[in-house]
């Protein structure tokens, strides 16, 4: 699409001449490789051993259980991948993660709010300090777990909210303007019959979608929020489909000259004043209240993020479009007989995206900022996941680095996004 071929060469331009750009993709590069890579840059299991004469890769077979027999067939030794001391064993080889610990539980040294500046010793009487590979660069939480592995660990929970959470938003707003900016209040038209046979089709759209099944809809909030959003967009799509039943039926009608006379829909009316009902609802509150009532799940907590986010978007395209239709070239086209799907989805929408760049990178922030408040009152996000927000301390005095590190990390990509979008709106600024 042209608007992403222009998006891609002023990041280019800007990745050449800004060295706040060049720094801030860097950074949230690296923030995506570490997530990606998590289970190999921080984790208590080596990535390659060779033990007892064996080799093994612990880090990839983390469930394995495997035997050890002397030459005389004797069993020596069981080996549970899962409960072995594995910084204890003596290694005729060894290849260590960056990070020797995970994030899942306590390793076996149990060092309980261990300062990243103070002493770190091995378990015993004798108090041996650590070696350099195996201390806590960055200190540990209350639990004994190691911080910096958390952070590794939590960068894919953040970053997987705030990129799903503003693509259903950046979908949603997208859709929900365009159809808005491009159809108006008289645009859009369909047969009375249609019109018609919609009002029960929606009724028994309801019954069927939400009503027969809200005893699964309550069991999958129970289960999780994943299962629940999984259900909901299920029971939505058999909405729509009997909806579209009953559409198809008012069209066949219409065919046979029954109810033939076209109505106007208000779809821009509609669309706004849905806008503006949400937009004028606290977002934090509702998200607060609202994740508080279901199953902790991460499908959750993007789906609360994406369908509270996609108004701002949804404005800027519906304004863009509204721009679009009084364009030559698209009132030429519509006179050339072209149809309404291929005007909208190959003319109107792809040069209405400049503004949708700006708000996605600003609205990445965001979302990250959403889930680490909601993962500080823990809510939303499951009890074992581990997220940026999670690691931020109720009592901030007792272990300051429990604040300092995540509170950076938060800080830096939120930063990083908001640099990225305040230049993406510069460069694609057609004063500049």
């Amino acid at each position: 699409m042209k608007q992403l071929r222009n998006m891609v060469s002023a990041l280019r331009r800007m990745l050449r001449r800004d060295p706040f750009v060049l720094a801030a993709s860097g950074f949230l590069l690296l923030i995506i490789l570490t997530a990606l890579l998590a289970d190999i840059l921080a984790n208590e299991r080596p990535l390659y051993c060779r033990y007892q004469g064996q080799s093994y890769f612990p880090a990839f077979t983390p469930e394995k259980i495997d035997t050890l027999y002397d030459a005389r067939g004797k069993l020596v030794e069981v080996l549970n991948f899962q409960q072995l001391p594995w910084k204890q064993l003596e290694y005729e080889q060894v290849i260590w993660p960056p990070v020797p610990y995970g994030p899942e539980e306590a390793d076996e040294l149990r060092l309980v709010k261990a300062s990243p500046l103070g002493p770190q010793y091995w378990p015993g009487a004798e108090r041996r300090p650590l070696p350099f590979r195996f201390r806590h660069h960055l200190g540990t939480d209350e639990q004994g777990k190691d911080l910096l592995a958390l952070l590794i660990h939590g960068s894919r929970v953040s970053m997987s909210v705030g990129l799903l959470a503003v693509g259903l938003a950046a979908l949603l707003g997208i859709l929900l303007g365009a159809a808005a900016g491009f159809f108006g209040d008289y645009r859009l038209r369909i047969s009375r019959s249609s019109l018609l046979l919609l009002i029960p089709g929606s009724l028994l759209g309801y019954f069927y979608a939400f009503v027969v099944r809200q005893y699964v809809l309550k069991q999958a909030a129970a289960l999780s929020g994943t299962a629940f959003v999984g259900e909901l967009l299920l029971s939505l799509g058999l909405f729509a489909c009997i909806l579209a039943v009953f559409g198809g039926l008012g069209w066949l009608l219409a065919r046979a000259g029954i109810g033939r006379r076209l109505v106007s829909l208000p779809v821009d009316t509609f669309i706004s004043r849905i806008i503006e009902l949400l937009q004028s609802l606290p977002t934090l509150l509702l998200l607060l209240i609202i994740a508080a009532i279901f199953k902790p799940g991460i499908g959750l907590v993007v789906g609360l993020i994406g369908l509270l986010g996609w108004t701002g978007i949804a404005r800027f395209v519906r304004a863009e479009v509204l721009r679009i239709m009084g364009l030559e070239y698209l009132e030429a086209a519509r006179a050339l007989g072209f149809p309404n799907r291929t005007l909208l989805f190959r003319h109107v929408i792809p040069n209405a995206l400049t503004p949708v760049w700006i708000i996605i990178a600003f609205g990445i922030g965001d979302a990250i900022m959403a889930e680490a408040a909601l993962s500080f009152l823990n809510i939303g996000i499951p009890h074992e996941m581990v997220s940026w927000g999670k690691l931020l301390p109720k009592t901030p005095l007792e272990a300051w680095w429990l604040t300092l590190f995540p509170g950076l990390a938060i800080f830096l990509t939120v930063l990083a996004t908001n640099i990225l979008g305040e230049r993406l709106r510069d460069w694609l600024d057609p004063r500049h």
